[in-house]
């Protein structure tokens, strides 16, 4: 896994200002998936990924999508419970138009 650091001047508020190809990439470590859990279906719809839930010792960006997105993924979350939505296949996606669902 790896990621690109931020330069003094780059905007961290603003994602769709691309930051300048030769920024540092510093390697965060190897992700090894080594199993999977038995209904994998199901252990997914009990997962909610907040990007403002962090762990001690990691702090915020200052970017302002991050309590929008938090709120906006909850609403998600529970529109798709309310509304029994079921995901079966990865290609399958959901898009939210207009406050409606739509595939």
């Amino acid at each position: 896994m790896k990621s690109q650091l931020a330069s003094p001047g780059d905007s961290t508020k603003d994602a769709s200002i691309p930051w300048p190809k030769s920024n540092e990439v510093v390697e965060l470590g190897v992700l090894t998936i080594d199993k999977t859990v038995p209904d994998s279906l199901e252990a997914q719809k009990k997962l909610l990924f907040l990007p403002g839930q962090l762990i001690e010792g990691i702090e915020p960006s200052d970017d302002p999508l991050i309590g929008v997105r938090d709120g906006a993924y909850a609403v998600f979350r529970a529109a798709i419970r309310e509304s029994n939505i079921l995901q079966t296949e990865r290609s399958q996606a959901l898009v939210v138009v207009g406050g409606r669902f739509r595939r």
